[in-house]
């Protein structure tokens, strides 16, 4: 049943997109002087260290999110600009180096922010194509 529904979709796809190709509007492939907006999930998963002393630190997963700008100086060449950020849940269990008896327990959240410069090289003119991408 699934099959029968997605032969047809994907027919109809290619249709729309080999009539969308031979309109010959070339404003459909022009990046030059637009802006480009992305919005972001960034996941990181849970992870757990220890020491030999006995201490050690468990970070909880956490899904974070992003926003990202790029302008388009030509058909090929993006300069622009990321944001991100995550609250991570943390708790640690610290044993004092001189004296095992002593030992701390702390929970609380890490704030990471992540800024950076990004640029991306369109390797082909066209609406698809494959590209580099630097942060």
């Amino acid at each position: 049943m699934c099959r029968s529904i997605l032969i047809p979709i994907a027919l109809i796809l290619c249709v729309i997109s080999q009539a969308q190709a031979q309109t010959g509007n070339e404003n459909l492939t022009t990046r030059t002087g637009s802006w480009d907006l992305s919005i972001q999930s960034r996941y990181i998963g849970s992870q757990e260290s220890s020491s030999d002393g006995g201490s050690s630190l468990a970070l909880k997963d956490n899904l974070g999110w992003g926003l990202g700008f790029l302008y388009n100086f030509s058909q090929q060449f993006s300069l622009g600009m990321d944001f991100s950020s995550h609250s991570i849940g943390y708790t640690a269990h610290l044993v004092d180096a001189e004296d095992s008896s002593i030992t701390s327990d702390y929970s609380n959240n890490l704030d990471v922010a992540k800024f950076g410069v990004v640029s991306t090289w369109n390797v082909l003119k066209g609406r698809y194509t494959p590209y580099l991408n630097g942060a």
